[in-house]
């Protein structure tokens, strides 16, 4: 061969290579642009309590969402807010509920989302998703407030906090909205089945047509007032009848055997709203009877899970679909025995014209934690959470990873394909995302997330900081601090402020200090 035909043959492979390599470069790309994007349905349950499903603890029968948890990872070191309206807040913008909520004339809405909210759903539609939401919004009351506003392409919403579950054809005190026009329940409904409904047609307007869909679904169960169908009402006759106590210690005793609750806990000095022994028979039966429509509501919640679950399998969507679920915010304790046109009888408790709410059970819904909604203490934030989907490893785990309700909007940005711009989005200004995505924890890429410093754990009043939680004083008025060893003390049974002071005073130094960086007064 001269030397002439060995340089032709040399050109030859390299070009012929370098075809090869462009033509799988070329092949990789396409899967890429072909890859095709999950659905996503997010489940956020209303005033539940962290050991409220079968798989956190519970009595209560939700085999629906016990098989999701079950199949998929149980987040238990999960933290929301202290009450529905700063949750929502933080979920829709990725950021503090100061920086995302004017509460000033918000009234019974909670408040209003700020103009420099950029409401993720926006960004999950840019990236070609359906964006449907169904139930309760908090964050407003008028159509520019409203999830149509907001990025979500279908819904309909309770704008409020609360109402009856029931329509008997009086008029609603409450304003509800459907893609931002005003509209009531339908006569005879009952809330929950309405909602799932209403996310079913909207999931089946759009069924085949090649888009992912991103759905919320917020019904307001089981939040007061305690009331169920008819067909639930005695599900649960007798269960409670022997009270708080005992079911406390019957709910931590299988939580553990699940690995639901953390090392560590203790019921020492864990605080209570109400004792079983120094009730009345009659209000022992008033009392059980909560309970029982309660866990009623719960399970009807469950059941319309799985109404969902069973539509996702039957179009064929199961599989691509990631599933998340958590809570808004710990059990809820107050009493709510409102109204003069209500009969709150025993006989009638549950029923459309009954009005009251769990009382003292919602301490034992919370345990291990202390505390319960409305409270910067475990009890009250930290929540029962999961996600699911077919490819996730470690499927039946529990995860104690520290998260937060903020780390969702860059977990589901991620899992869309999309991203938070930051501080700027079409030329306006714009509150950044704070949370960090755990898509990766979920899929087992990371052993951890990567936080960026005390931020990452800053609350209006709490900062988690390592082994290391301070939070505002548990006593009604004072704005002293309480440090506790999150990590030996999940339950927060022991203040360690006087006995580790130099680390009260850092903590407490750090937390003025993100205070003042972000203008929370």
């Amino acid at each position: 061969m001269t030397i002439e035909s060995f340089g032709r043959l040399v050109v030859s492979i390299v070009l012929l290579s370098s075809v090869a390599i462009n033509q799988a470069t070329f092949s990789q790309e396409l899967e890429v642009a072909d890859e095709v994007l999950p659905n996503i349905l997010l489940i956020m349950a209303d005033d539940m309590g962290y050991t409220d499903l079968g798989s956190f603890g519970s009595e209560i029968r939700t085999p629906n969402l016990d098989a999701l948890a079950f199949e998929g990872i149980r987040l238990t070191n999960f933290h929301a807010g202290p009450a529905c309206s700063q949750t929502r807040a933080m979920f829709i913008s990725g950021t503090y509920t100061h920086l995302a909520l004017n509460t000033e004339g918000g009234g019974r809405a909670g408040g209003i989302l700020r103009d420099t909210v950029l409401a993720f759903p926006k960004l999950l539609q840019e990236a070609g998703y359906h964006t449907y939401m169904v139930g309760k919004w908090h964050n407003g009351r008028t159509a520019e407030q409203s999830p149509a506003a907001h990025g979500f392409e279908s819904s309909i919403a309770l704008m409020g906090g609360a109402d009856v579950y029931f329509r008997d054809g009086t008029a609603s005190r409450a304003t509800y909205l459907e893609n931002g026009e005003s509209v009531d329940l339908p006569i005879d409904s009952y809330a929950t089945t309405f909602y799932t409904d209403r996310l079913l047609a909207y999931l089946r307007a759009n069924e085949g047509d090649g888009q992912p869909f991103f759905a919320w679904y917020t019904p307001t169960s089981p939040h007061w007032p305690l009331q169920v169908p008819e067909d639930y009402l005695d599900l649960y006759a007798g269960e409670y009848d022997a009270g708080y106590e005992e079911l406390l210690e019957r709910r931590l005793a299988r939580a553990e055997e699940l690995d639901a609750i953390p090392d560590g806990y203790s019921l020492q000095n864990y605080p209570r709203t109400g004792r079983w022994s120094e009730l009345s028979e009659e209000d022992r039966r008033l009392e059980s009877r909560k309970m029982e429509i309660y866990a009623a509501m719960v399970e009807h919640l469950d059941d319309q899970v799985g109404r969902l679950i069973r539509y996702l399998r039957e179009s064929g969507q199961y599989e691509n679909t990631y599933i998340f679920f958590m809570s808004d915010n710990g059990g809820d304790a107050s009493v709510r025995q409102v109204g003069e046109d209500v009969d709150n009888s025993l006989d009638n408790i549950g029923r459309a014209s009954s009005y009251v709410g769990l009382g003292p059970w919602g301490d034992v819904i919370t345990a291990p934690f202390r505390w319960h909604k409305g409270r910067y203490n475990e009890g009250g934030i930290r929540v029962p959470a999961f996600v699911y989907h077919q490819s996730l490893p470690n499927a039946g785990s529990s995860n104690d990873e520290f998260l937060t309700i903020m780390d969702l909007v860059p977990t589901l940005l991620e899992l869309g394909g999309s991203t938070h711009p930051g501080g700027e989005y079409l030329g306006q200004q714009v509150l950044p995302a704070r949370g960090d995505s755990f898509l990766g924890l979920l899929r087992g890429d990371v052993s951890d997330v990567d936080r960026a410093g005390h931020a990452a754990g800053w609350f209006q009043s709490a900062l988690y900081a390592n082994d290391w939680k301070l939070v505002r004083s548990s006593q009604r008025g004072s704005d002293d601090w309480e440090l506790y060893n999150i990590t030996e003390d999940p339950s927060e049974t022991v203040d360690r402020a006087d006995t580790d002071s130099a680390v009260l005073h850092d903590l407490a130094a750090e937390w003025n200090r993100i205070a003042e960086e972000t203008g929370f007064r």
